[in-house]
C-alpha cells in the first residue's frame, strides 16, 4: 500500500511517509451495555453477566462471574470468537466482589477448530496457564498470560477461554479490560463459523496478498517516501553563516527511501537512494543525515556510505557516526568523490549551462535495524517513531566537521560548532528553536517534494523563483507551488541540461 504525501517545500514537508499496518488485538470492555451485543459478535459466556455496581473496574460496566464454588474450568467462563492468535500477552483486570472463600483463580485455555465436531466445531479445551489469589481481598489485579508459542502466528484458528474458579464463600470475580493479541476470525453472518483461511506461506500472521515478503517471516510491509520510484530534492547553500551567492546549487541531492517493517510494525531496514545531481562549489562538502530521537544502537549496521579512509569522520562499528546523541549517518564524505567533474576540473559540476555535464550518481545507503528477527542493542524501533520530522539531512562544509548546514529550524547534531550561530547573516536563536534563518527568515537549505530545478551558478534563487520569499513569509500557506508553477519562475536563471 502506498500513501501519497501532499506536495510542499522546505520547512514543512514530511520527512518520511509510510502506511501503518497493525496486527489486530481483540478487546472486551463491556461498554456495549448489553451482553447480547457481544454474543452477536461471537463471544461466549457461561455463568457470567454484566454489572454496574460500585465495584465496576472501569467505565460503566464490567463482567461478573457466578459464585465461585466450583474449581472446574468449565463452570463459569468467557470465550472469545474464533481468532488467529498473535504474539504477546492476554491481559485483563479483575477483583473479588467480597472477602469470602478460600481458593480463587482464573484459568486460561485454548480451543482449536475441529471440523469433525459440529455444530460448534470446538476441540477439547486445553489449559495452558492459571492465576490465583494468594490473599483474599478486593484489590484490582492486572493479570497476564503469554500466548503459547505453539499457537502464536501459527495461521491456525483458536478460541481462548477464560474461566473463573473457586471454592467456599460467597464471592465472585469481577473482570474487565480483556485484551487478546491476534486477528478476529469469526463470521457472525454464518452462525459464527470461522472465516475462510487465507494463504500465509511464511506463517507471520500476514496473509500473502498483503505481505510484500510472503516467504520471509521477518519482513511484511513496504512504505515509501515520497512514493515509489519518485525523488524529492535537497539543495544547499554552503557559505553559511554568510548568505553567499544564494544560488542553492552548492550541493543538490535527490532522495527517496523505502522502509521495510515486520508484522509488528517494527522497522527492519530503511533503504535510501541519494542521487547527487550537482555541486556548484569549490568546497569539498559532505552529506549526511540524523534520525532524530533514534538511538544509534538501534541500528545493527549501515552499508553503502561513500567515505574514504582517513576522512574527518569517526564511524562506529555499526556504521553510525561516533559521538552523536541520535543516530547520525554520513552518507557521502565528499560529494566530489561521487560526482567527478569531466576532465578533472576543480570547479562546479552541472551548474553552468554549456559546460561539460556529469551524469548524476546514486549512492544507496541501507540501515539495518533487525537482522533475522534480532534488533539492535537499543531495542526495536516502531515505524510510528519515524515521524514527520525524524529525517534531518545536512551538509558538512568543506570537511570542517563542526560546520553543518541544515533545513530551517532543524537542530544541528551533537558535533556541530554552536559558536557559529548568530554570526554574519545567520539569525538563529537556539533558545526558542530557531535555526538556520536570516533576519528575513530565508533558509540555507531547501527541500522540495518534486525534483528541484536549481539555479545556474551565481544566480540568486529568488531571481529564479519569484514567489519563494512570499511563500517563506506566509510560512508555507501561500504560493505552495512556488517551485513548479511556470508563472512563478524565470527560466533564464535556472539550470537545464540539453
Amino acid at each position: 500500500m502506498k500513501k501519497l504525501v501532499a506536495k510542499t517545500g522546505m520547512l514543512l514537508i514530511i520527512g518520511l511517509s509510510f502506511s501503518i499496518h497493525s496486527k489486530a488485538q481483540l478487546t472486551l470492555n463491556c461498554e456495549s451495555g448489553n451482553i447480547s451485543t457481544e454474543i452477536n459478535a461471537c463471544w461466549g459466556f457461561l455463568g457470567v453477566s454484566y454489572v454496574n455496581t460500585a465495584q465496576v473496574i472501569s467505565g460503566n460496566l464490567s463482567t461478573q462471574s457466578s459464585q465461585l464454588t466450583n474449581p472446574a474450568p468449565d463452570a463459569s467462563w468467557i470465550k472469545t470468537p474464533w481468532m488467529k492468535l498473535g504474539t504477546g500477552n492476554i491481559s485483563l483486570k479483575a477483583r473479588l466482589s467480597e472477602v469470602s472463600g478460600t481458593n480463587r483463580g482464573i484459568i486460561f485455555s485454548y480451543i482449536a477448530y475441529d471440523s469433525l465436531h459440529p455444530p460448534y466445531y470446538e476441540s477439547t479445551a486445553v489449559v495452558f496457564d492459571s492465576s490465583t489469589w494468594n490473599s483474599i481481598n478486593t484489590d484490582i489485579k492486572t493479570l497476564t498470560s503469554a500466548i503459547p508459542l505453539l499457537l502464536a502466528n501459527s495461521n491456525q484458528i483458536y478460541k481462548i477461554r477464560i474461566s473463573f474458579v473457586g471454592t467456599g464463600g460467597n464471592s465472585s470475580i469481577i473482570a474487565d479490560n480483556f485484551q487478546i493479541p491476534g486477528n478476529y476470525w469469526s463470521n457472525p453472518a454464518e452462525n459464527c463459523m470461522p472465516l475462510a483461511s487465507l494463504q500465509d506461506a511464511d506463517n507471520d500472521g500476514v496473509e500473502d496478498s498483503q505481505d510484500a515478503f510472503p516467504n520471509d517471516p521477518y519482513k511484511a510491509y513496504k512504505s515509501y517516501f515520497p512514493i515509489e520510484n519518485h525523488f524529492s530534492t535537497l539543495a544547499f547553500e554552503d557559505l553559511w553563516p554568510a548568505k553567499g551567492d544564494y544560488d542553492f546549487n552548492d550541493v543538490v541531492v535527490d532522495y527517496n527511501s523505502l522502509i521495510v517493517t515486520n508484522p509488528e510494525n517494527q522497522v527492519v531496514e530503511i533503504n535510501y537512494q541519494f542521487k547527487v545531481r550537482a555541486t556548484g562549489a569549490s568546497f569539498r562538502n559532505g552529506f549526511g543525515f540524523e534520525l532524530i530521537n533514534i538511538n544509534p544502537n538501534a541500528i545493527r549496521s549501515v552499508t553503502g556510505s561513500n567515505i574514504k579512509i582517513g576522512s574527518v569522520y569517526s564511524i562506529a562499528s555499526n556504521g553510525t557516526e561516533n559521538g552523536q546523541a541520535n543516530a547520525c549517518i554520513i552518507a557521502i564524505g565528499n560529494v566530489y568523490d561521487v560526482l567527478a567533474y569531466p576532465g578533472g576540473s576543480v570547479g562546479g559540476i552541472n551548474t553552468t549551462i554549456g559546460a561539460p555535464y556529469a551524469t548524476p550518481q546514486i549512492v544507496n545507503v541501507k540501515l539495518s535495524f533487525i537482522v533475522n528477527g534480532v534488533p539492535g542493542t537499543a531495542g526495536p524501533i516502531n515505524i510510528s517513531q519515524l515521524g514527520s520530522n525524524t529525517f534531518n539531512p545536512f551538509i558538512i562544509v568543506n570537511q570542517i566537521r563542526g560546520k553543518e548546514v541544515h533545513l530551517s529550524d532543524y537542530k544541528p547534531t551533537t558535533l556541530a560548532n554552536l559558536s557559529l550561530f548568530g554570526t554574519l547573516q545567520d539569525d538563529s536563536n537556539l533558545g526558542i528553536g530557531r535555526y538556520y534563518r536570516t533576519k528575513t527568515n530565508l533558509p540555507w537549505a531547501i527541500r522540495t517534494y518534486e525534483s528541484f530545478q536549481y539555479p545556474i551558478e551565481k544566480a540568486d534563487v529568488t531571481s529564479a523563483y519569484l514567489k519563494l520569499i512570499d511563500w517563506v513569509i506566509s510560512n508555507g500557506t501561500l504560493f505552495y507551488d512556488w517551485d513548479t508553477n511556470p508563472n512563478y519562475r524565470d527560466n533564464t536563471f535556472i539550470y537545464s541540461h540539453p
